[in-house]
């Protein structure tokens, strides 16, 4: 049995997480942890659906919901962890994970989350949840920021002209130049899929006085996916740019460039 980590005090989005991950109430995690701990107590469960979520009402009186969006036993410790995600109106507050971690008897052993699911951040205001740079822009957003930047934007990604991809050309010896026709139209983009997704994002304020000073604003995040193109017909692969973006959602301004390559937040 693991032991009790201490933790002096714990937030009240921890605690809540807390009564959630051992609680038998209808829409908890209780209910799902008898069967988890039960006949398999080893063995990892499918992530739940996104439908797995609570309201709770704050101390502030703010109404937010708590999203179970992964749950396993610890191959290290033994003990049972809760992921959960905050979301406000709907909408899920990036990088807002809470961690629970309780023991086979559903006692509670350690809580942690992450800055933007602290009180201090969660009690401050929510912009307007309604959008006013509509989904079909962002394209134009993403080509106008690309080409304030210097960059080309290709149907590949790396700025080179279909050619370079199909191997129509022959490939360069070492300190040999290449001239390739780069591509800034956005056209470039017509045919890249930018999935948009809507977040809640805590922008921090940078007078370095309080990581917790900050606001909230409400941005697109986007997951692009480019087609490959293909070669006598045949497609020749899926290509996956590497930069996603972070656009506000009511300005259009482009806030963050991230990686594709990323986890859960």
């Amino acid at each position: 049995m693991p032991k009790q980590l201490e933790k002096k005090e714990t937030t009240e989005l921890e605690d809540i997480a807390i009564k959630l991950s051992g609680s038998d109430s209808p829409g908890g995690a209780g209910e799902e942890l008898r069967s988890f701990t039960g006949s398999q107590p080893k063995s990892p469960q499918p992530k739940p659906e996104p439908r797995n979520t609570q309201q709770v009402r704050l101390s502030t009186g703010l109404l937010v919901e708590f999203e179970l969006v992964d749950k396993y036993q610890s191959k290290f410790t033994q003990a049972f962890k809760f992921k959960y995600r905050l979301r406000y109106q709907g909408i899920p507050l990036y990088g807002s994970s809470i961690i629970v971690d309780l023991d086979e008897d559903n006692k509670f052993l350690f809580a942690n989350s992450s800055e933007v699911a602290q009180d201090e951040a969660v009690k401050k205001g929510f912009p307007d949840k309604n959008p006013k740079v509509p989904e079909e822009d962002l394209k134009d957003s993403i080509y106008k920021y690309c080409l304030k930047k210097g960059e080309p934007i290709s149907p590949g990604g790396s700025g080179e002209e279909l050619r370079g991809f199909t191997g129509s050309q022959p490939k360069p010896e070492p300190g040999d130049t290449q001239r390739v026709q780069l591509s800034t139209s956005p056209e470039a983009l017509e045919h890249c899929d930018v999935n948009p997704q809507l977040y809640y994002y805590f922008k921090h304020f940078s007078n370095g006085s309080s990581h917790k000073l900050g606001e909230w604003r409400l941005v697109y995040v986007t997951n692009i996916k480019v087609m490959a193109p293909t070669v006598g017909g045949k497609s020749v692969g899926t290509s996956l740019e590497l930069t996603d973006y972070m656009i506000d959602a009511h300005t259009g301004e482009i806030m963050l460039e991230l990686s594709n390559l990323r986890t859960f937040c």
